[in-house]
Protein backbone atom coordinates (compact mmCIF):
# COMPACT_ATOMS: atom_id res chain seq x y z
CA UNK A 1 0.00 0.00 0.00
CA UNK A 2 1.33 3.56 -0.91
CA UNK A 3 1.93 6.06 1.81
CA UNK A 4 -0.53 8.50 0.88
CA UNK A 5 -3.15 6.01 0.58
CA UNK A 6 -5.26 5.25 3.72
CA UNK A 7 -6.73 2.09 3.92
CA UNK A 8 -10.66 1.70 2.55
CA UNK A 9 -11.10 0.80 6.08
CA UNK A 10 -10.12 1.18 9.52
CA UNK A 11 -9.76 -1.99 11.68
CA UNK A 12 -12.47 -3.13 14.24
CA UNK A 13 -11.39 -0.63 17.40
CA UNK A 14 -13.88 -1.39 19.60
CA UNK A 15 -11.70 -3.50 21.60
CA UNK A 16 -9.03 -0.39 21.42
CA UNK A 17 -12.19 2.14 23.16
CA UNK A 18 -12.80 -0.60 25.76
CA UNK A 19 -9.01 -0.39 26.58
CA UNK A 20 -8.71 3.25 26.85
CA UNK A 21 -12.43 3.27 28.52
CA UNK A 22 -10.71 1.34 30.98
CA UNK A 23 -7.64 2.96 31.19
CA UNK A 24 -8.95 6.17 32.11
CA UNK A 25 -11.42 4.57 34.55
CA UNK A 26 -8.12 3.31 36.17
CA UNK A 27 -6.74 6.55 36.32
CA UNK A 28 -9.65 8.40 37.55
CA UNK A 29 -9.84 5.92 40.63
CA UNK A 30 -6.20 6.52 41.50
CA UNK A 31 -7.31 10.79 41.16
CA UNK A 32 -9.17 10.14 43.40
CA UNK A 33 -7.51 7.87 45.93
CA UNK A 34 -4.41 10.56 45.39
CA UNK A 35 -6.83 13.44 46.65
CA UNK A 36 -7.27 11.20 49.72
CA UNK A 37 -4.21 10.23 50.91
CA UNK A 38 -3.02 14.26 49.67
CA UNK A 39 -5.87 15.43 52.44
CA UNK A 40 -6.67 12.96 55.15
CA UNK A 41 -2.71 11.83 55.07
CA UNK A 42 -4.15 8.49 56.87
CA UNK A 43 -2.36 5.30 56.21
CA UNK A 44 -5.14 3.93 54.72
CA UNK A 45 -5.59 6.59 52.43
CA UNK A 46 -1.87 5.38 51.23
CA UNK A 47 -3.08 2.07 50.93
CA UNK A 48 -6.19 2.75 49.05
CA UNK A 49 -3.56 4.73 46.36
CA UNK A 50 -1.21 1.23 46.82
CA UNK A 51 -4.47 -0.58 45.53
CA UNK A 52 -5.61 2.03 42.75
CA UNK A 53 -2.13 1.91 41.31
CA UNK A 54 -1.53 -1.72 41.65
CA UNK A 55 -4.88 -2.53 39.74
CA UNK A 56 -3.95 0.71 37.04
CA UNK A 57 -0.58 -1.14 36.57
CA UNK A 58 -2.34 -4.46 35.14
CA UNK A 59 -5.01 -2.62 33.37
CA UNK A 60 -1.86 -0.76 31.67
CA UNK A 61 -0.14 -4.14 31.29
CA UNK A 62 -3.07 -6.19 29.63
CA UNK A 63 -3.17 -2.72 26.71
CA UNK A 64 0.48 -2.75 26.38
CA UNK A 65 0.25 -6.89 25.64
CA UNK A 66 -3.15 -6.44 23.49
CA UNK A 67 -1.65 -3.05 21.63
CA UNK A 68 1.83 -4.42 20.85
CA UNK A 69 0.59 -7.93 19.83
CA UNK A 70 1.02 -9.55 16.39
CA UNK A 71 -1.97 -9.03 16.05
CA UNK A 72 -2.66 -5.89 17.34
CA UNK A 73 -3.06 -2.36 16.76
CA UNK A 74 0.53 -1.77 16.73
CA UNK A 75 1.40 -4.09 14.31
CA UNK A 76 -1.69 -2.88 11.72
CA UNK A 77 -1.50 0.39 12.08
CA UNK A 78 2.35 -0.39 10.78
CA UNK A 79 1.05 -2.83 7.43
CA UNK A 80 -1.11 -0.12 6.66
CA UNK A 81 0.08 3.24 6.63
CA UNK A 82 4.03 2.72 7.11
CA UNK A 83 4.95 5.84 6.86
CA UNK A 84 4.10 6.56 10.82
CA UNK A 85 6.66 3.67 12.15
CA UNK A 86 8.33 5.93 14.23
CA UNK A 87 5.44 7.08 15.85
CA UNK A 88 4.85 3.69 16.97
CA UNK A 89 8.14 3.02 17.51
CA UNK A 90 7.84 6.28 20.36
CA UNK A 91 3.91 4.64 21.86
CA UNK A 92 6.24 1.00 22.33
CA UNK A 93 9.00 3.33 24.31
CA UNK A 94 6.54 4.93 26.32
CA UNK A 95 4.38 1.16 26.72
CA UNK A 96 7.67 0.52 29.03
CA UNK A 97 8.65 3.43 30.47
CA UNK A 98 5.09 3.92 31.88
CA UNK A 99 4.72 0.28 32.83
CA UNK A 100 8.37 0.52 34.91
CA UNK A 101 7.27 3.26 36.55
CA UNK A 102 3.91 2.06 37.41
CA UNK A 103 5.57 -1.21 38.58
CA UNK A 104 8.23 1.04 40.79
CA UNK A 105 5.21 2.94 42.42
CA UNK A 106 3.56 -0.17 43.29
CA UNK A 107 6.04 -1.20 44.72
CA UNK A 108 7.15 1.97 46.71
CA UNK A 109 3.84 2.24 48.07
CA UNK A 110 3.35 -1.19 49.39
CA UNK A 111 6.32 -0.42 51.72
CA UNK A 112 5.12 -0.23 55.33
CA UNK A 113 5.82 3.49 56.22
CA UNK A 114 4.56 6.80 57.40
CA UNK A 115 1.82 8.36 54.84
CA UNK A 116 4.27 11.48 55.33
CA UNK A 117 7.08 9.40 54.11
CA UNK A 118 4.98 8.78 50.64
CA UNK A 119 5.39 11.90 49.45
CA UNK A 120 7.82 11.16 47.28
CA UNK A 121 5.37 8.54 45.54
CA UNK A 122 2.27 10.82 45.41
CA UNK A 123 4.54 13.16 43.43
CA UNK A 124 5.36 10.55 41.13
CA UNK A 125 1.90 9.28 40.86
CA UNK A 126 1.05 12.82 39.61
CA UNK A 127 3.88 12.07 37.04
CA UNK A 128 2.40 8.94 36.04
CA UNK A 129 -0.79 10.16 35.45
CA UNK A 130 0.03 12.82 33.11
CA UNK A 131 2.15 10.79 31.36
CA UNK A 132 -0.80 8.05 30.28
CA UNK A 133 -3.07 10.94 29.74
CA UNK A 134 -0.02 12.48 26.72
CA UNK A 135 0.08 8.62 25.79
CA UNK A 136 -3.94 8.57 25.42
CA UNK A 137 -3.44 11.48 23.36
CA UNK A 138 -0.78 10.67 21.12
CA UNK A 139 -2.33 7.32 20.52
CA UNK A 140 -5.18 8.85 19.68
CA UNK A 141 -3.83 11.29 17.16
CA UNK A 142 -1.39 7.97 15.76
CA UNK A 143 -5.41 6.30 14.95
CA UNK A 144 -6.43 9.61 13.55
CA UNK A 145 -3.22 10.10 11.22
CA UNK A 146 -3.74 6.50 10.05
CA UNK A 147 -7.32 6.12 9.94
CA UNK A 148 -8.94 9.26 10.02
CA UNK A 149 -10.94 7.71 13.09
CA UNK A 150 -11.76 9.17 16.22
CA UNK A 151 -11.20 6.79 18.96
CA UNK A 152 -12.16 9.09 21.49
CA UNK A 153 -10.09 11.69 23.86
CA UNK A 154 -11.96 11.72 26.62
Amino acid sequence: MSDDVLPTTAPDLSGVRRRRAQLSSGAAVVERALAGAVTSGAQSSTTELAAAVTALAATWQVHVQRSEAGDGLLAQVILDVPRVAPKVARIRREHRQIAAELARLSAALAEPGTPDGHEGCRAAVRTVLDQIARHRGAAGDLVHEAYHVDIGGE
